[in-house]
């Protein structure tokens, strides 16, 4: 049976709190979820669901264990994204596609953007069972509509926080393991931050810092100036947003609050019927590049029970596995193989000299309209 012990002052609720397991959030079981909630007065708290009853307190008990909300920093809660109760969220196609349209109400992207910003929304719902955190970079020179994205981001995603003036020594002084959103609009992102993140959105690696290890994976959304194609992997999504000449349309704070609310009520309901399905999804992603295979497994486990929207995730991943393969064909590894196998097929009993490789590759280059010139030194060294 579950229950969530009030707070009150007596020994022996101080005795259970001693005692128990602080956490900021626990994979459902048997229908049991402990999710991190904030009380009225901006302190932390938890939220147990089980079956129809919504309870919240300072400790959760499920069967013979003891939970205590984590001890954070107020500034910290304060602008942490968290719900405040569960409800129905309908099908998962239903919700993908609420999700979806409020991208387009109120910052008027394109429906294949805003399909893949709510399976964005839906990862940081389920990011237990996902082989990798989706990393997703906003471009473009609407400012106004970045701005906007990010504001919605922040309402919708799970536990997500927003950030700027982010250094990686910065990014982990925050709370360890809490599975935040981390949502990071700044004018310049350094390659120490992103390599940084790039680590951070892989499951089960710990980051060391002050002589101990923390653990901060979790779905990452970034908006810079500086921000280019070569910083990230290659898996990173990307939304380019340029200007419509549209008006946005009002977003108060009201109406953000209410947003957040509805829709992060909506995802616990979501991320309790289908953590354990997404952990248990065995996605075949063979159809696409080797580059995004993770990625697609990631965003096909944000939709566990939903085949149709699964085999979708192929169609929002082509463009960028289109631009990887382009970008492999012209690839220095690429083309000195394909220089060995013309020599090999021209040559096959005879010698081959590095220059005449060289002079091979350098072909194949300009062919293919590259304005890249060859060094005989440094194309020696790496074809060794």
């Amino acid at each position: 049976m579950a229950d969530v012990l009030e707070e009150i002052h007596n020994d022996e609720y101080l005795a259970t709190l001693e005692h128990a397991t602080p956490t900021m959030g626990e994979i459902p079981e048997n229908g049991i979820l402990v999710e991190a909630t904030k009380l009225p007065d901006g302190r932390p708290a938890l939220l147990l669901i089980e079956g129809e009853r919504q309870m919240v307190g300072g400790i959760a008990r499920y069967e013979n264990k003891f939970y205590k909300a984590a001890d954070l920093d107020s500034t910290f809660v304060r602008n942490w994204t968290l719900p405040v109760r569960c409800s129905p969220h309908g099908t998962t196609r239903q919700f993908s596609e609420r999700i979806a349209n409020a991208f387009i109400q109120f910052a008027a992207v394109d429906e294949k953007s805003a399909a893949l910003l709510a399976r964005i929304v839906l990862c940081s719902g389920v990011i237990e069972a996902l082989p990798l955190a989706p990393i997703l970079i906003i471009s473009g020179s609407d400012i106004v509509r970045a701005n906007r994205l990010i504001q919605l981001l922040g309402c919708l995603c799970r536990h997500a926080i927003k950030l700027t003036s982010v250094t990686a020594s910065s990014l982990c002084s925050l709370p360890d393991g809490a599975r935040s959103t981390y949502i990071i609009s700044q004018s310049q992102i350094s390659d120490k931050l992103c390599q940084l993140l790039e680590n951070a959105s892989h499951p089960g690696l710990c980051i060391p810092f002050r002589g101990g290890l923390v653990d901060h994976f979790g779905v990452q959304i970034v908006h810079s100036d500086s921000v280019s194609a070569d910083t990230w992997p290659s898996r990173a999504l990307q939304i380019s947003l340029a200007p419509t000449g549209e008006p946005l349309p009002a977003f108060t704070p009201e109406t953000q609050q209410s947003l957040t609310e509805e829709f992060q009520a909506e995802l616990l309901s979501f991320r309790r019927a289908n953590v354990g399905v997404a952990n248990r999804l065995h996605f075949d992603a063979s159809k696409i590049g080797l580059p995004l295979r993770d990625l697609a497994r990631a965003l096909a486990a944000a939709t566990p029970d939903e085949a149709a929207l699964q085999d979708e995730v192929f169609d929002l991943l082509s463009d960028r596995d289109a631009e990887i393969r382009s970008e492999a064909q012209v690839t220095l590894d690429v083309v000195m193989l394909e220089a060995i196998l013309v020599a090999g097929f021209e040559s096959p009993r005879g010698s081959v000299y590095v220059q005449d490789l060289r002079d091979i590759a350098q072909e194949v280059l300009e062919r293919r309209g590259e304005d890249v010139t060859l060094a005989a030194g440094p194309f020696g060294k790496r074809l060794k």
